[in-house]
Order: structure tokens, then C-alpha cells, then sequence
């Protein structure tokens, strides 16, 4: 799932980073940008463990509808991530989705009470965590 997500990426327009992912050995494993501005098309039905772990460069994630699960990890130490709107279909976030994104504001679109799983520190340390259900 993640290298469909890579080629996905590559594709929007706007500020991109480069990200870089390295082995025990130093020797590059993967190099591909990621734009600041992240939208997960409603064709993908999941994002997988640790998809965008420690994604420096990311500041604002929109997931569109379609969206029904969001992995342990996903999202974890995007220390810059600011903004992520969560939408209705999601049903599961895993543990420590967003741990460690110390100045994110995550939107959900319904109720916390109304997904099926929230993984135990799914949201530790976000700044804020809103519940804007119907908008």
C-alpha cells in the first residue's frame, strides 16, 4: 500500500519534500516528495503501518470519504503535521496513528463514541482533538 501511495503522491501539485528512507547501513532504500499538503484520494481504503512515520516535512493531511482504516503508526512523530480532517467512513485508528504530533489539530467528522476502534494513543500529545460532526 505504500508504494501506491508513493506514486500518489509524486503526482500533486504545490510545495513538496523530499523524504528518504534509509537501512542500518546508510544505503538509501527508498526517495520519493511528499507535498506539505497531503489528500488521500477516496480510492484508497486504508493507510497502512507506519505509512508516513516521521514525515518531517508534512504539515496538513485531508482524507476523503472512502477512507475506512488508518493503521497503528500512520501518522507518528509528523512533528510539523498541523491539520488532519478525518472523515465519516473512516471506522478504525490504530495505536499511535498520530503519537507524537505535537501541533496537530486532528478533525473528526463524527463522534469519537461512533467509530468502531480507536487504537490506546491513537492522539497522545496532538494539540487539539474536535469533534465537528455534520460540516
Amino acid at each position: 500500500m505504500l508504494l501506491r501511495a508513493v506514486s500518489m503522491l509524486k503526482k500533486r501539485l504545490g510545495v513538496e519534500a523530499v523524504e528518504r528512507k534509509w537501512d542500518w547501513n546508510n544505503k538509501l532504500l527508498l526517495l520519493f516528495k511528499i507535498p506539505s499538503t497531503l489528500v488521500i484520494p477516496e480510492s484508497c481504503e486504508r493507510i497502512g503501518n507506519c505509512a508516513f512515520y516521521y514525515c518531517q516535512k508534512l504539515r496538513k493531511v485531508i482524507i476523503s470519504e472512502g477512507v475506512m482504516w488508518i493503521r497503528s503508526r500512520a501518522f507518528m512523530g509528523c512533528c510539523k503535521l498541523e491539520e488532519v480532517v478525518i472523515p465519516e467512513s473512516v471506522e478504525w485508528i490504530g495505536y499511535a496513528a498520530f503519537n507524537r504530533c505535537e501541533k496537530a489539530t486532528i478533525i473528526l467528522k463524527k463522534p469519537k463514541n461512533d467509530f468502531e476502534s480507536i487504537g490506546d494513543h491513537a492522539f497522545n500529545g496532538c494539540r487539539h482533538v474536535k469533534e465537528k460532526v455534520g460540516s
